[in-house]
């Protein structure tokens, strides 16, 4: 049993071998954090999951992998799981629950030798954070209760009043803003279907979602609106992911990175000549850089895992982070027709965050400092249930 991200949803599945899309089996759809527990008095078992801040148990039959009868609450103030953070609880076969009360995400000021300089906002259930151009406002995922979906604000950085943006009772894990910073592209499966997910551009002045050709049923996840169009991923198979360009002039989409591995996190340089993006070709996930609009040839720029590919606003540095959760520079050499770097060097640690694969929780700002969505309570207690079966009684 397992939760993915794409689409979200809780899964089961046989270890036997690599079970295709059709072979594994949705127990409960939206982000959760689940635990199968087998019955001590009895045959059977319960699935503990949370919602609305509670956490449940519901009958779980294990032959056929189906939730029976209603959930029981066995425990309150457990968070909602989100792409930010899952619900933090742990069970025992001997009838221990532990449980952390969930901590709210919070937009913070660091330095860039890591310390914490301040927070900005309130304070919420934040999946990602991505920056305007002007550096002014920030897109944040949000939440909406319960933690099935989650819907995208906009946060005044100096006023720190978040303004909800869409409500479309879907979900919107990528997005980028527009040049001048009049309108975003996000992914969202608001279409009808849990897992189609299809760029959609729409303007903060009042303007409706409109999606960009061509909106087909594959997963699709934007991640870069340039002078030139806008950059985004389209899963072709569940391993296989291309990088394409949706020009600006319109026509025809343009392949980027068509290599049969999964691509994502492409993002452009300043000057336009340099595309960064991520590749798992090596087995793992690193990032590399390739000439735009032409690609001749291509760098690996990480050494030791690396994504979230992100350019520094003069394009004299790249930032990433790594596997382990660091956050690196690597300085960009004057060079005329090729990408001249140096070596990449760790800024600081970043494993007070976490978030699904391609999610954008760190930014470059203004001064040397860098946006970092951090949880909100460094400290958070600890509950332990005895005996928790007695609860269901």
């Amino acid at each position: 049993m397992y939760t993915i991200d794409e689409p979200p949803g809780v899964y089961v599945g046989s270890v036997a071998g690599d079970p295709g899309p059709l072979e594994r089996k949705v127990v409960m759809p939206g982000f959760a954090s689940v635990a199968y527990v087998p019955d001590l008095r009895s045959e059977g078992g319960h699935l503990l999951f949370a919602r609305d801040g509670s956490l449940y148990a519901q009958p779980f039959d294990i032959d056929s992998f189906d939730v029976r009868g209603e959930p029981v609450s066995i425990a309150t103030e457990i968070g909602n799981t989100t792409a930010q953070e899952p619900s933090q609880f742990s069970v025992s076969r001997t009838g221990i629950l532990t449980t952390v009360a969930a901590t709210l995400s919070a937009v913070s000021i660091v330095s860039r030798g890591g310390g914490v300089l301040g927070m900005t906002g309130e304070r919420g259930p934040y999946g990602t954070m991505r920056p305007s151009p002007d550096g002014d406002r920030v897109l944040l995922l949000r939440a909406e209760p319960g933690g099935q979906t989650f819907e995208l604000w906009l946060m005044d950085l100096e006023r720190g009043t978040p303004t909800r943006l869409t409500n479309h009772q879907a979900n919107a894990p990528f997005q980028a803003w527009s040049p001048d910073g009049s309108a975003i592209a996000y992914s969202s499966n608001h279409g009808g279907r849990l897992d189609v997910f299809n760029v959609y551009t729409q303007r903060l002045d009042g303007g409706e979602a409109v999606a960009i050709p061509p909106s087909n049923n594959r997963f699709q996840s934007v991640s870069d609106w340039t002078p030139a169009g806008i950059i985004y991923g389209e899963r072709q198979s569940a391993a296989v992911q291309h990088v394409w360009l949706w020009p600006a002039k319109g026509g025809e989409p343009l392949p980027l990175v068509s290599s049969p591995y999964l691509n994502y996190g492409a993002t452009l340089s300043p000057d336009q000549r340099w595309l960064a993006y991520v590749s798992n070709e090596s087995g793992a996930d690193e990032v590399y850089v390739q000439s735009f609009p032409a690609a001749r040839g291509k760098t690996r720029i990480s050494t030791s895992g690396g994504s979230s590919p992100t350019w520094g606003a003069s394009g004299r540095e790249l930032f990433y982070n790594t596997a382990g959760r660091g956050l690196m520079v690597v300085p960009i050499l004057p060079a005329d027709d090729q990408f001249a770097y140096g070596r990449p060097q760790l800024l600081f640690d970043l494993r007070t965050i976490s978030g699904f694969r391609g999610a954008a929780l760190w930014w470059p700002a203004r001064d040397e400092r860098f946006l970092v969505l951090r949880p909100a309570t460094e400290n958070a207690s600890i509950h332990l249930t005895f005996n928790w079966p007695t609860l269901l009684d």
